[in-house]
């Protein structure tokens, strides 16, 4: 069974530079198959991170979040011929920052993808200094709601008082949720 991870969360707050982080410790270790996502046309941080000396598949699914209706049949279908095409160690799929990724699931339990891959965990990056700007909104919320640890970014930029705030927010959405302050996704 490969292990499936996803990255979730909202525009600017550091999703990428998470995935560097994991590239940059596990790319020599494990074969990544990495999918990301963009609401854009074009994948802009796919092409940086295919400039990179690290090892991994790439799959860039542009064009709106995989989880709206509008990719989710397509999306798993090329989700079952890359991980058949790459017979990776490990997949991150790293989201749109305005993914509502609550169909994760039902991702996962369609019939052929659940006999190869389980959901090992889900992580949202929080910006610690704009989280305010974004918190009521229902992707955000959503991204957070279905997280395991929240990497609450930037935190060394962020004000004591505003940072004890933020995570307190955080935890009346998902109070089991682990958080953890970092910067630079560290």
């Amino acid at each position: 069974m490969i292990p499936f991870h996803l990255i979730t969360g909202f525009l600017g707050s550091g999703k990428t530079t998470f995935l560097k982080e994991i590239l940059n410790q596990h790319s020599d270790k494990q074969k990544i198959a990495v999918i990301q996502n963009e609401f854009a046309d074009a994948g802009i941080d796919g092409r940086e991170l295919q400039q990179s000396s690290w090892k991994f598949d790439l799959l860039e699914v542009n064009k709106g979040s995989v989880f709206c209706v509008c990719l989710f049949s397509d999306f798993r279908d090329q989700l079952r011929k890359f991980i058949d095409e790459c017979q990776p160690d490990l997949v991150v799929l790293e989201a749109t920052g305005l993914a509502d990724p609550l169909a994760i699931t039902e991702l996962l339990t369609d019939t052929e993808l659940k006999q190869r891959t389980y959901l090992a965990g889900v992580w949202c990056i929080a910006d610690a200094r704009n989280f305010r700007l974004v918190k009521d909104l229902k992707a955000t919320r959503n991204q957070l709601l279905i997280a395991d640890t929240i990497l609450l970014n930037k935190s060394d930029l962020a004000e004591k008082s505003k940072l004890q705030q933020t995570v307190t927010d955080i935890k009346e959405i998902n109070p089991l949720a682990e958080i953890i302050p970092v910067s630079f996704c560290r």
